[in-house]
């Protein structure tokens, strides 16, 4: 059937589908007209798509699927189905043919990225074979799915795939209706055996027709974004504490994480991902798992914001049933900052240890952050503990009194310290090494050149004195003396006007101030 006229191949497979029924399924056979149906998509000629999808039609009947090279007439398929230029005989044709295809490798289909475009008509099949299945007592518990894992998709990469398109659930019209849709007819999505998981079952029974309710009685202009998401996380957190199976879990989790190293380019995608993240580790009575998880994420990628804020929130909603766990993996983190024997960071270059040292200490005391918003008030608890990390941070990393480094880490700690000055609970406890942290502030202040009004880091540091100002124990007296004595000294004390000049040709601030003096 190697032909370059479409005539021809026309012909050769009319030959092909008379005689083909009647001819025995040898292993040789099959072999032969797999290669040559393969050549002929390959050429893909227009005026052969008809007759061609008739003899695939007639080869899986035939279990040719099945056969090894069967994933290039399914992708063919499938490729053929999203045309624009397809007549309306040849679509009906296409979705037919793929309803010959086996419900998991369907779905196993379904989820690849490449097949993004066409996910809402195979989710619509995989259903309808579903339910077909349901109908005739045959409930689709997905055995394949577990006994063939390399070969069809994982049910907890099903489950993260489904609840993902479901995020945004008007993108094509149908995505999150079509997701759930097909999450409903699957259940017990984690079990060879309905009665195991059976809590599963009735869960995803009374919540997914509720979820497919919002978004019938919404539209994409008037759905609250943030409300759905919060759905789908607490959707997905009671599905793993109904599974109570920390096996299970462990594998879903490292698929999430999975994809938050390696997936989405889409920022709030990636956002989401974290969250899901922290929901589904959160469900686990396992603490071995739970700090095995924790250091997994910590040693994810921090380069951006982004990422560094996620893993934080990732850390604070795990924080609300592991909260002891949490700030022991955040301290055993630490020490890459601290341990001159395993510390990562001090094995890279000298000139490498700044940004790598100040994008960890940002990821550390971001988390810090976001677990005392996410706190009950049982965090203060272990608050001067973390204080004491604060200073033992400075002092094990800054020793070379690098400006640089100082500015990186009062910038970190800005971000704990802002959140900590607002939460009232916690002006009820004692923070002994509050005053520490002061003193040092204190000091940061004097080493400030007094000749250089323009200072960040005098400013920062006095911004975090401001923040602590009502934790506990307060200053004495002779402390607030000193300390305002400090920061009067470094404000008022403007710098000589011959100073000045010279610092005009370098700083803006100084050329503005001298122009200031003119004026006088």
């Amino acid at each position: 059937m190697e032909s370059k006229d479409p005539a021809k191949t026309v012909s050769a497979l009319q030959v092909f589908m008379d005689v083909f029924q009647e001819v025995p399924q040898t292993e040789k056979l099959q072999s032969e007209v797999m290669h040559s149906i393969i050549n002929v998509i390959q050429e893909d000629f227009k005026p052969v798509r008809k007759p061609l999808l008739n003899f695939i039609e007639m080869l899986g009947q035939h279990n040719y699927f099945a056969l090894p090279q069967g994933d290039i007439i399914i992708n063919y398929i499938i490729k053929l189905s999203q045309s624009d230029s397809n007549e309306e005989d040849m679509g009906t044709m296409c979705f037919k043919i793929l309803k010959m295809v086996s419900l998991p490798k369907l779905i196993t289909l379904a989820c690849e990225p490449r097949n993004t475009s066409a996910f809402v008509p195979l989710c619509k099949i995989a259903t309808e074979m579903a339910l077909k299945a349901w109908f005739l007592g045959q409930v689709p518990y997905l055995s394949g799915f577990h006994l063939r894992p390399t070969q069809f998709i994982s049910p907890q990469k099903l489950m993260t795939h489904l609840v993902m398109f479901s995020r945004k659930p008007y993108r094509e019209k149908e995505f999150g209706a079509s997701s759930l849709r097909l999450l409903y007819t699957l259940h017990p999505i984690t079990s060879l055996h309905p009665v195991i998981y059976s809590n599963v079952g009735q869960l995803w029974m009374k919540a997914i027709p509720q979820m497919l309710q919002i978004l019938d009685d919404h539209t994409e202009k008037n759905l609250n974004q943030k409300k759905w998401e919060g759905r789908l996380l607490q959707f997905s957190s009671q599905s793993l504490v109904a599974i109570d199976d920390d096996n299970w879990l462990e594998h879903l989790i490292r698929v999430v994480l999975e994809k938050i190293s390696y997936f989405s380019d889409d920022g709030e995608e990636k956002a989401f991902l974290y969250k899901l993240f922290g929901f589904t580790l959160r469900t686990s009575r396992k603490v071995s798992l739970v700090k095995m998880m924790l250091s997994s994420i910590l040693q994810t990628a921090h380069e951006e914001l982004q990422e560094r804020e996620g893993i934080a929130v990732a850390l604070s909603i795990v924080s609300m049933k592991h909260l002891t766990t949490v700030l022991d993996q955040l301290e055993v983190y630490s020490a890459i900052l601290t341990d001159k024997d395993s510390s990562s960071i001090l094995q890279l270059m000298k000139e490498h240890q700044q940004r790598e040292w100040g994008l960890v200490c940002n990821t550390i005391y971001l988390s810090y952050s976001k677990i005392i918003l996410e706190s009950k008030g049982a965090i203060f608890m272990h608050l001067d503990a973390i204080l004491a990390l604060v200073l033992q941070h400075y002092h094990n990393c800054i020793v070379e009194k690098d400006k640089n480094l100082k500015l990186d880490y009062l910038n970190a700690l800005t971000t704990l310290t802002n959140i900590l000055g607002s939460q009232r609970k916690a002006f009820q406890f004692n923070f002994p090494h509050k005053l520490d942290i002061v003193n040092l502030m204190v000091e940061l202040i004097k080493e400030e050149p007094p000749n250089f009004i323009s200072s960040s880091i005098r400013q920062m540091a006095m911004n975090i004195v401001t923040d602590f100002r009502n934790l506990r124990p307060l200053l004495e007296i002779e402390g607030r003396t000193e300390l305002l004595r400090t920061c009067f000294k470094g404000v008022l004390c403007l710098p000589p006007r011959d100073i000045l000049r010279k610092e005009a040709a370098r700083s803006k601030e100084a050329q503005a101030i001298l122009e200031f003096f003119h004026v006088l």
